[in-house]
């Protein structure tokens, strides 16, 4: 395969479009090698996010980076129309605010507190600022296991900005989604 065809691909795949038209753009005709490609981009984007480190902290002038952090579940639709066909995958993943573009995601089997916590120990550094939802799975992240975190919750039935504190949102992490 070319790297011009491979570039093409990765593009087309990232964007989840269809695979007649990948097939189209490209010279991979054959259903085996496009199901093969497509299996090692999903492999690359995997390798790559296990590989990133963690993110947040505190700024050099001591003041709080800003982590938001939510999760999603991931379903299949076949053909991209109609009901859903699978019940899917769990994913959490974080946003550093500001120009660092820093962030990460990882599949999860189940999105209970416990899982939650351990993800957010291992990919958020202490002294970071969270911002979630109200989910209860999120609750009492200021102790979670002696790492300085400090939390703000944005409930969704409510608002997506707080309106007593414009920078509490989970706008960032969403449109990620």
């Amino acid at each position: 395969l070319s790297i011009k065809d491979a570039l093409i691909h990765l593009y087309w795949w990232a964007l989840d479009v269809k695979r007649d038209t990948i097939k189209e753009q490209t010279s991979l005709s054959s259903p085996n090698t496009l199901t093969d490609w497509n299996s090692f981009s999903r492999e690359l984007a995997v390798n790559y996010s296990k590989g990133l480190p963690a993110i947040g902290g505190r700024n050099p002038d001591g003041t709080r980076k800003i982590v938001e952090i939510d999760e999603t579940r991931l379903t299949l639709r076949k053909y991209h129309r109609g009901r859903q066909v699978s019940n899917g995958f769990w994913l959490v993943g974080g946003v550093e605010r500001g120009k660092s573009d820093r962030f990460f995601f990882i599949r999860v089997k189940k999105r209970d507190k416990k899982t939650l916590w351990k993800t957010i120990r291992q990919f958020v550094l202490p002294g970071s600022h969270i911002m979630t939802d109200c989910w209860s799975g999120y609750g009492d992240l200021d102790t979670c296991r002696g790492k300085d975190y400090k939390h703000d919750v944005v409930i969704h039935k409510r608002h997506f900005v707080r309106p007593d504190n414009r920078l509490v949102h989970a706008q960032t992490i969403e449109s990620m989604w």
